[in-house]
């Protein structure tokens, strides 16, 4: 091969070469342009079904939207889309919206349009695809304001320096948007706080007048302090709150005058344009027992004197706390007492005069030895001449040498007294080998029973039993002192027990002396006979009466009993001098059956024996029995009261159930004058038939029974209290007028609801030049009654509306005495508004 040929095959070969690369460049950039162009196809798919998912996603969320709330929607979105992270999110361009989808390195991108679904929220927000979770969040707020509402259940009491008053903060009418808390400031800047699960809190009021001066409005002249309460409501989704004031009235002049309370709040504050506004406006009767009256009253008391009303009812009850005080010494047994008798005393050379006077002194003492092995006996070794107790060991074993604990308690109140330790070793004699002394105090608690004045005959109860209750009394010992006696509780079911009998009107102190080392917290009470009991409350209620109520007095057991109380020639039965009817409380006596029917009887009798006499007045039948018919049936004649063919005297009798129903239906039927005759009826204690005592009583104005249950004497007293309650008033004539504003319409009915005695017409509505007025007519409100009269109005335009017409917006009444002046209390304007909701949000993260 020549040179040339060489040259020709290697130019052929370079050539080839070149070509040869430039194919396959030629080649790779094909492929990647093949490669780009599928790969484009792809993201372009995919991120059409990420924008259709977004959008599907929002569809689905506005067919359920609240208006007032949020909806949270999960939205699946690839890590990648071909090897490609990414962005998703809204974009706006051109006045329209979009779902936006674009890869980071911003070469592929992808919008969908919203469409008309944007008329409804505003979109924002921004995802990017290796985000853990992918969240579509639909918002819309309608702000509730919380509106704050303070109720006072009684917005005046009654406290002085020795009694405390007592009030019930209500603010469960307040309202706000999910939970809410509130805060209560008193006028001393005390603070009490709750929330919507405990809307209620009871106050107990102090007398102190230096306070009311410096924070209340205080009248020096009639000792009555107008002090304020401020509320704040405060809830936990928009941090939003509002405030309410009350003014609580605290006096110690049981003569103040009887008045309304008046307030009128609206619930919500803030509405959107066509929702309604619900107005409130609230009265509560307010006032005192001893306050007047606008209806005299011809009262019957029927009092059962059946045999069981010579049982215990309790009277009072307390409980304590106390730590015994107790001496201890160690002493050290030593080798020296190995295998010898050892005798400890302890006592006192005190008389423990006067609280152990008649008793046997060394029980007085408890004293408890714990020796080096761990073994515990208690000293009940009795001294004789000596008072106190001794402990014995015959033979000390290697065991119990070491340190021994000697713990001694003494019962024995007020009375400091030495108390010594010796301890003798028996050394062929009783050697005594160690002796100390100390000043013992005991530690004791006292508890007062009172028994009043003027309220049985010659001041003498039938007895006052005290004790401690169980399981307290195993680890006290107790005494009763009362004038110059002093008397120890004891008896051999209830330690700590006191039977004082009779039992003078006096102060009674009983000790609670620790009986035990471990002794603590203790409990007890003191009780009566019932008939005592319910001669207080009778004769209590009495003294509320007003000088011209009538009063008379039937007791019953086997038959009733009419008292003579008059000599007037008028009447015979009744009286407007109570003192006489007292005095014949005073002597009334338990024994017998229960003659229900026949005490019905007699008290309506009792009204009826001259009805012009006391026409004009209300007639009262108070009834209080302790037990349940068991005599008085169909056959039972009152001209041989102690037979009665069908019912023995001991149980339920049906038949003289059935006659005593009969009676109280008459007589509830029964007009004197214009009024018919009222019977209350008291069920006495835990086996008093409540279910019979409720069928006879009447129905009072709001549905419900003059019917009372008391297991104790202060509910009893408490019973009467509220019957007297029941007919006194604190305003007559009542009127409420509110009037709408124009702008304003009223929807649906206004509602009233009442608590209490008070009887009211039926709401009316009417125009006026400035709006529509409501109305509502309730002719008596009595004490401790409350009134709400709710209607609702609304607005289509946003603003702010003022809720009534200042001036026109009032209550008025006939304030007591009731001698036909009006008072006029013009509402507190309120304020509502009505705003648009902020717009929904539909936020991509």
């Amino acid at each position: 091969m020549n040179s040339r040929g060489v040259s020709i095959l290697v130019e052929y070969l370079l050539l080839m070469s070149i070509v040869s690369f430039f194919v396959i460049l030629m080649t790779l950039q094909l492929n990647d342009q093949l490669k780009e162009v599928h790969l484009g196809k792809v993201v372009e798919n995919q991120f059409s079904d990420v924008s259709a998912e977004i959008s599907s996603q929002i569809v689905d969320i506005l067919t359920i939207a609240p208006s007032n709330g949020y909806v949270k929607a999960r939205i699946y979105m690839p890590d990648r889309i071909g090897d490609r992270e990414y962005f998703a999110g809204f974009k706006e361009e051109d006045g329209y919206s979009y779902v936006y989808i674009e890869s980071e390195d911003g070469k592929y991108q992808k919008y969908l349009g919203l469409g008309g679904t944007t008329l409804y929220f505003q979109p924002r927000g921004i995802t990017n695809s290796l985000s853990e979770e992918h969240v579509l969040e639909y918002s819309r707020k309608s702000v509730v304001f919380p509106s704050a509402v303070l109720i006072l259940r009684p917005a005046i009491v009654l406290a002085n320096e020795t009694s405390n008053g007592e009030t019930v903060i209500d603010v469960s009418k307040s309202s706000a948007y999910g939970w809410w808390n509130w805060k209560v400031e008193l006028w001393n800047g005390t603070k009490i706080t709750g929330d919507m699960g405990s809307a209620t809190y009871t106050l107990s009021v102090v007398w102190n007048e230096t306070e009311f001066v410096t924070y209340c409005n205080y009248d020096s002249t009639n000792y009555t302090a107008y002090c304020n309460l401020t509320l704040t409501v405060s809830d936990l989704t928009y941090n939003l709150n509002d405030t309410d004031t009350a003014t609580l009235v605290i006096t110690k002049n049981t003569s103040s005058n009887p008045d309304l309370y008046i307030r009128k709040f609206v619930i919500p504050p803030q509405v959107a344009p066509g929702e309604p506004f619900e107005i409130h406006i609230y009265l509560q009767g307010r006032g005192f027992l001893l306050e007047g009256r606008g209806t005299t009253l011809s009262v019957v008391h029927v009092i059962d004197t059946s045999g069981s009303m010579d049982w215990k009812t309790k009277y009072d009850s307390f409980s304590g706390y106390v730590t015994p005080s107790v001496w201890n010494v160690q002493l050290d047994i030593n080798s020296s007492f190995l295998g010898k008798s050892v005798l400890i005393e302890v006592y006192t050379t005190d008389d423990l005069s006067p609280w152990w006077d008649g008793l046997d002194k060394d029980d007085a003492f408890v004293v408890r030895v714990e020796q080096a092995d761990g073994d515990v006996w208690y000293a009940n070794g009795e001294l004789g001449t000596l008072n106190g107790r001794y402990f014995y060991d015959s033979r000390v074993t290697s065991s119990e040498i070491g340190i021994w604990n000697i713990s001694t308690l003494v019962a024995i109140p007020e009375k400091p007294i030495p108390v010594t330790i010796e301890v003798y070793r028996y050394d062929g004699y009783w050697n005594l080998v160690y002796s100390t002394t100390t000043t013992y105090t005991a530690n004791y608690s006292t508890e007062t029973v009172q028994l009043p004045e003027n309220f049985t005959r010659n001041d003498l109860y039938d007895y006052l039993a005290i004790k401690l209750n169980s399981p307290y009394y195993y680890d006290f010992l107790a005494w009763a002192t009362y004038s110059t006696t002093t008397d120890f509780c004891y008896d051999y079911s209830t330690r700590t027990y006191c039977l004082i009998s009779p039992a003078a009107a006096d102060n009674y102190t009983y000790y609670v002396v620790p009986y035990a080392f471990d002794a603590s917290l203790y409990e007890g009470d003191a009780s009566i006979q019932k008939l005592d009991s319910a001669r207080i409350a009778a004769i209590t209620f009495d003294s509320a009466l007003e000088n011209s109520d009538y009063v008379g007095l039937v007791d019953y057991s086997y038959y009733a009993t009419k008292h003579t109380v008059n000599t007037s020639g008028a009447l015979t039965y009744l009286t407007t001098n109570k003192t006489v009817v007292d005095e014949e409380i005073k002597d009334l006596s338990p024994s017998g059956a229960t003659n229900i029917y026949h005490a019905l009887n007699q008290a309506k009798e009792v009204l009826l024996e001259n009805t012009t006499a006391i026409s004009g007045t209300k007639p009262l039948i108070i009834l209080m029995s302790d037990g349940e018919p068991t005599w008085g049936s169909y056959l039972w004649d009152p001209a041989d009261p102690y037979t009665d063919p069908r019912c023995d005297g001991s149980s339920y009798c049906v038949d003289a159930a059935n006659r005593a129903i009969d009676e109280a239906n008459t007589i509830k039927s029964t007009y004197i004058g214009s009024e018919n005759i009222t019977i209350c009826t008291i069920a006495f204690g835990y086996d008093a038939n409540t279910a019979f005592l409720q069928e006879i009583a009447s129905t009072k104005p709001d549905g419900s029974k003059c019917f009372y249950t008391a297991t104790n004497y202060q509910e009893l007293v408490d019973a009467y209290n509220d019957i007297s309650k029941t007919f006194k008033l604190s305003a007559k004539n009542v009127t409420i007028t509110d009037v709408i504003p124009s702008g304003l319409e009223l929807v649906g009915e206004p509602t009233v609801s009442i608590s209490g005695n008070a009887t009211a017409d039926v709401p009316i509505v009417y125009q006026l030049p400035d709006g529509t007025a409501v109305r509502l007519n309730i002719s008596e409100v009595y004490i401790n009654d409350e009134i709400e009269l709710v209607f609702q109005a609304v607005a289509n335009k946003p603003g702010d509306y003022q809720l009534d017409v200042y001036g026109v917006s009032n209550v008025t009444y006939e304030p007591y005495p009731f001698t036909g002046d009006i008072a006029v209390y013009n509402l507190t304007v309120v304020s509502g508004r009505v705003s648009t909701a902020e717009s929904a949000v539909v936020e991509i993260s």
